[in-house]
C-alpha cells in the first residue's frame, strides 16, 4: 500500500507517508481506515508527506470520492488541521495536493490545510517540534 500511517501522541497525531505509485483506490482507502481507525481521537493533527518518488495517477474526481468517503464515514470531529508536505518539485502532485486542499476545505470548512514544501516547517505548524 503506497499510503501508511502511523497514529502517535495518543491518538492526537496522524502521521501519513505516500510513495511509490498512488491510486484513487489507495486514497479511498487510506480515507476509508482513517475515519475507521478507533486509535486516533477526535480532531487529530496530520502531517501527510508525499516522497519524492512518487507516482501520483489520482484524479481530481477520485480525489473527491475519497473526501466525501471520508465525510460520510465521519466519526471524528470534523475540525482539525492537515500540513501536507511535497517533498520535491513534481508540480503535478502540487497541483493535486492545492485541490484536495481547496475540495476538503470546501466539504469540511473547520478542516484547515496549508501545503509546505519542508517537513520541519509543517512540524512546528502543527506544534510537533
Amino acid at each position: 500500500m503506497p499510503i501508511k500511517y502511523t497514529v502517535e501522541n495518543e491518538g492526537r497525531l496522524v502521521h501519513v507517508i505516500a510513495s511509490g505509485r498512488m491510486t484513487n483506490n489507495d486514497l479511498l482507502d487510506y480515507e476509508t481506515a482513517f475515519a475507521n481507525d478507533d486509535r486516533i481521537m477526535t480532531g487529530p493533527d496530520v502531517l501527510f508527506e508525499i516522497k519524492p518518488d512518487s507516482i501520483v495517477t489520482i484524479t481530481d474526481n477520485g480525489m473527491l470520492k475519497a473526501i466525501e468517503q471520508k465525510e460520510k464515514l465521519a466519526k471524528k470531529a470534523k475540525s482539525y488541521r492537515c500540513a501536507i508536505v511535497i517533498s520535491g518539485r513534481n508540480r503535478e502532485i502540487w497541483g493535486l495536493a492545492k485541490l484536495y486542499k481547496k475540495m476538503n476545505e470546501s466539504k469540511s470548512p473547520n478542516v484547515i490545510t496549508i501545503v509546505f514544501s519542508d517537513v520541519g516547517v509543517a512540524q512546528k505548524w502543527l506544534g510537533i517540534k
